[in-house]
């Protein structure tokens, strides 16, 4: 499988669940679809981690390399700015 396409997974997938906790104002219901949409839509490529934790806990199980670590919390990060721009840009009246 191309190695870019698993970072993207985790980019989207993350974009995805912070931008419907934001805009649902963190409404449980559409924060747990959200995520489990985001889940079974990724599982099979990354493990649908989406949160830099989960990846450190799957890094010192073993189950990901270093480089796959720095490159999914990279990518989790970046999503997470993205996504908060996205609201702002998009959602508040200014």
């Amino acid at each position: 499988m191309n190695s870019i396409i698993k970072y993207l997974v985790e980019f989207f997938g993350t974009i995805f669940i912070i931008f419907v906790v934001l805009t649902t104002n963190t409404n449980w219901l559409a924060t747990g679809i959200a995520t489990s949409i985001a889940i079974l839509l990724g599982k099979k490529i990354t493990g649908a981690m989406y949160n830099p934790a989960q990846s450190i806990s799957i890094y010192i199980n073993g189950q990901i390399t270093k480089i796959d670590l720095i490159l999914y919390i990279f990518f989790q990060f970046l999503a997470a700015f993205v996504a908060v721009y996205a609201y702002k840009k998009f959602t508040l009246k200014q």
